[in-house]
């Protein structure tokens, strides 16, 4: 049975259901249909009207919910129940008064598990990679039709998968209350054979890199020809424009790789830097037979580098240009560790659906990458337990290494053998960790190079704190025991025995034996104790959401608690990885059978495999007990004076430690700058209103410094507009205020905005506000965290169905291209400083002698002219943007922030005039002059703000 509604939002508790409809149905027969609009019980949004087509005159002679609900009580039955993200369904239905107690089978979970190539999830996109004959017209009967053919499709799906990986779903799935676990058994029963998917051998490897006899430096003018009128890249794309700024920074980073420069470069937007760094890289890497490393902080520009920017360079500088990314040891599945894993039977059902998802997509992935995976918070804890993170593994040890099968070393010698390899920042910052000794297991995953890019290198202190620090939880630790301890017949100890059966002397057998039985009980200990921690640690931080640990807090009552709580948990951590040592020390003979040659040891048998396997995986078990308390000694007992640490609470209400390096920047010049011939560390904002901040905050230096202007006439484009009477953040009816402005000002310029906040209740206090609103002068408003994902806003301004406003947070302050008409507003509620009480924050601000000055200011006024550069991505592009922050008016510091614009047309009368200011700007094909004043008068209509 497929089920769709239709209804005025996500709430259940508030929003209402327009239209239901349920379709019976038979594999591919449908064997009956109902379908009804219901009474509207509330004003229908002007969102939904777009979205669904319905309109108030559709509704006339619909039926109340009541009766609707009670014909389709008896229509559903007894029959499971399909649908796409099903369970939101049933909660409209549930909140008033139909529940059904038969399985929901929900197709976008089903689609995550069987089709990890999809990447997108929506109705819609899944429709579109099967190919099925159906609409997703966001009509309740169309979508219900389109719910029951995806659900057939991905029950084929099923049936294709290879026989061991569905026999291994539904033996660990057995027992537990899993809604899709009959959709495996009906696979199982029924299989396609033919077209079943096996499992694919990784891609190869590149060839080796032929290093050059002596450097070769790269023809400058030769590479910028290429970008030039006339050259290679102005025939091979569409409305090209010569940009001088972007062959400036080319020739810039040419002279930096020739002559071992280190270079920092801020480009403005719509120099198109990519290119620009990436020609001169590429030519120099295959001229000179070495590898030229590219990290970025995003995963978007990662993607374009490789999926767009890298392939246009290659088509322009030559066919044997290699290039791949690479990523941390966490990033990719160890097979040896999930064979492992999959033995277990205590996995709960969070475990149980991440192997499902594991098991359909190892016949398909050749990069072993979690990325091309669906993966939910809750699968995060068993990824952690079966990625190859911490495993310290070499093709000695490892037979999947040994057969070229292991993703990690894959990966690696792919790097290795690649002229430009792609990183991300927290890469980085694992090979700085690395050079200062970290036990990282593995080593620096770096290739090795002497030339760097860092794009969006404004935020490589972050990266490098967050990659450099710690975050422990309660989970954590029982999961690094359970490796050990846990596991029922297929975990560790289990094995183990299994192990000591070998053993043909009966005493030494017997002797193992009481060494591996305690493991289990000195597990368990070991979870007790740290769920008895957090609990202690909870009392500590009160209702907070973070409370630093200073050395004034540490000497309280509630801390001294703490630090017993950890004395008990520490001495059960010791005491489990003592017992676990002692039985390794005991095995070390079966280690042997994974050592060098073994492959080809003619008396080695597949249970002294199995056996070194066994050993080497409790090896690294007991490395990450190893590891966890050291971490926590370094958090509770003894804490650096270099370090910040504190208690976080997550939105779930989960409490975790955490540490944070005060400093990043020596650690940065030390291990990643210092052996670098040549360093270029670019973004579009590096100046704050100068270089120094960002090379005090990096400690380096000694680099030079370019700034590469937009090409953009921001002159021109550009309407920067701060009314004179906006009050300032804090007071009461802030909120309100913003609001009042918003609403007048979307009204005269048909929606067309992205606001952007420092909050979410600031957020959402003024989305509730101006919603209403606004829809009554055809505007949909809809907001981050409240109306859907970052990426579903984005594709929403990107293409509206309609005038739209969206309001955004922190993450819509950078990486939001939307060029042309559909974002025309740019709307800055408050400056973006940080929270002062944040601690990392805090404990930087106190190694200022004028804090606010010195640190905060500068920070602030990077984030503010990224969130600026969303408004203008093209020549083409006229935009208006708003500060409704008094202080950038108000305070001495304002002008900092106007400065660190580029010079624009201002508008600076009250707020009352800006709709009308904004309105004239956008509908001018050209502007007025500099000195021109803008028209200003009552906004039409008498709105008053």
């Amino acid at each position: 049975m497929a089920i769709d509604l239709e209804t005025t939002g996500l709430d259940p508790e508030r929003d209402v259901i327009l239209e239901v409809a349920a379709v019976r149905f038979d594999g591919e027969r449908v064997l009956d249909v109902y379908h009804r609009l219901v009474r509207p019980e509330a004003e229908i949004p002007l969102a939904v009207e777009r979205l669904t087509g319905l309109s108030k005159a559709d509704f006339d002679g619909a039926e109340p919910l009541f009766a609707v609900l009670n014909v389709l009580r008896d229509f559903v039955g007894n029959d499971p129940i399909v649908g796409q993200s099903v369970e939101f369904d049933l909660r409209f239905l549930a909140n008033h008064g139909l529940r059904f107690d038969q399985p929901a089978l929900d197709t976008f979970e089903l689609a995550t598990i069987l089709v990890p190539e999809a990447r997108r999830y929506g109705l819609g996109h899944l429709i579109e990679h099967f190919g099925l004959d159906v609409s997703a017209s966001h009509r309740a009967l169309d979508d219900a039709h389109a719910h029951r053919l995806l659900f057939d499709a991905l029950l084929e799906r099923a049936r294709r998968l290879p026989p061991t990986a569905l026999a291994t779903i539904n033996r660990l799935g057995a027992g537990l209350d899993w809604p899709l676990f009959p959709v495996f058994q009906h696979a199982a029963a029924t299989p396609l054979a033919i077209g079943a998917r096996q499992e694919e051998a990784p891609a190869s490897s590149f060839p080796p890199l032929k290093k050059a006899s002596r450097p070769r430096d790269v023809p400058i003018d030769d590479i910028e020809a290429l970008i030039g009128a006339g050259g290679r890249l102005a025939q091979r794309i569409d409305r090209y424009e010569d940009r001088p700024g972007q062959r400036a920074m080319l020739r810039r980073v040419g002279e930096a790789f020739n002559l071992g420069d280190h270079v920092m470069i801020e480009a403005g937007t719509g120099t198109g830097k990519s290119l620009a760094y990436l020609l001169p890289a590429a030519t120099w890497a295959m001229a000179n037979g070495r590898a030229v490393v590219v990290a970025t902080n995003t995963i978007t520009l990662q993607d374009q580098l490789l999926e767009s920017d890298l392939p246009l360079a290659r088509s322009l500088i030559g066919d044997d240009l290699r290039f791949c990314v690479l990523k941390g040891r966490a990033n990719y599945l160890c097979r040896s560790r999930f064979e492992r894993f999959i033995k277990r039977e205590d996995l709960d059902l969070d475990a149980v659906r991440t192997v499902a998802k594991i098991l359909a997509w190892m016949p398909i992935t050749q990069t072993g990458d979690r990325a091309e995976l669906m993966l939910r918070p809750e699968d995060g804890p068993t990824w952690r337990q079966v990625s190859a993170e911490g495993d310290a593994c070499t093709r000695d040890r490892c037979v999947h290494a040994a057969r070229g099968r292991c993703f990690v070393h894959l990966a690696r010698s792919r790097a290795a053998a690649a002229h430009v390899v792609v990183v991300n920042h927290a890469l980085l910052a694992t090979h700085v960790a690395a050079g200062m000794g970290a036990p990282l297991g593995g080593g620096s995953a770096l290739p090795e190079h002497r030339h760097l890019i860092v794009d969006e290198a404004h935020h490589l202190e972050g990266a490098a704190t967050e990659a450099l620090g710690d975050l422990i939880g309660a989970r954590m630790i029982g999961d690094a025991a359970g490796a050990i301890g846990g596991g029922g017949s297929g975990g560790l100890p289990a094995r183990l025995r299994t192990v000591a059966a070998l053993e043909s002397d009966l005493e030494v057998r017997d002797a193992l034996l009481e060494l591996i039985d305690p493991l289990t009980f000195a597990s368990a200990t070991v979870r007790r104790e740290a769920d008895r921690l957090f609990e202690v640690v909870a009392r500590a931080a009160g209702g907070e959401a973070t409370t630093r640990l200073t050395h004034g807090s540490r000497r309280n009552e509630a801390w001294l608690d703490v630090e017993m709580a950890w004395d008990r948990a520490r001495e059960a951590l010791v005491g489990l990885n003592d017992r676990a040592v002692s039985v390794q020390q005991r095995l070390l003979p079966y280690a042997a059978a994974n050592g060098p040659g073994y492959s080809s040891v003619a008396s080695v048998t597949p249970e002294l495999e199995a056996a070194a396997r066994t050993v080497s995986e409790l090896n690294g078990a007991i490395f990450e007990i190893r590891q966890m308390v050291e971490r926590l000694d370094r958090i509770v007992a003894a804490p650096h004076t270099d370090d910040v640490t504190w208690i976080s609470r997550r939105f779930d209400g989960v409490i975790q430690l955490r540490r944070a390096p005060l400093h990043v920047g020596g650690a940065l010049s030390t291990h990643l700058f210092a052996d670098k011939e040549a360093l270029v560390l670019t973004s579009a904002t590096l100046r704050a209103p100068d270089f120094d901040f960002v090379r005090n905050r990096l400690s380096i230096h000694d680099a030079d410094a370019l700034v590469v202007d937009s090409p953009f006439d921001y002159s021109e484009q550009v309407l920067l507009c701060a009314p004179s009477d906006v009050p300032a953040p804090g007071r009461t009816g802030y909120d309100a205020s913003v609001a009042r402005a918003l609403i007048p000002l979307c009204t005269a310029i048909g929606g067309r905005t992205l606001a952007l906040f420092t909050s979410h209740s600031g957020l959402r206090q003024v989305y509730h506000a101006i919603r209403g609103p606004l829809g009554e002068h055809g505007i949909s408003v809809i907001a981050q965290g409240v109306d859907g994902s970052r990426h579903s806003l984005l594709s929403t301004l990107r293409e509206p169905t309609g005038p739209t406003v969206v309001l955004g947070t922190r993450s819509f302050w950078e990486g939001v291209d939307v060029p042309g008409d559909a974002l025309s507003c740019l709307v800055i509620a408050r400056l973006p400083f940080d929270v002062p009480n944040d601690p990392i924050v805090a404990a930087r601000s106190e190694t200022f002698e004028d804090p606010f000055e010195e640190f905060s200011i500068p920070q602030a006024i990077l984030r503010f002219r990224q969130g600026f550069g969303r408004l203008v991505r093209s020549r083409s592009d006229r935009g208006v943007a708003v500060v409704l922050d008094s202080r950038i008016r108000s305070r001495r510091y304002g002008e900092r922030f106007f400065e660190s614009l580029p010079e624009c047309r201002r508008f600076d009368g009250p707020v009352a005039d800006l709709p009308l200011a904004a309105r004239q700007f956008l509908d001018r094909s050209t502007g007025p002059a500099r000195d021109e004043t803008l028209e200003s008068s009552t906004y039409p209509g008498g709105i008053q703000t």
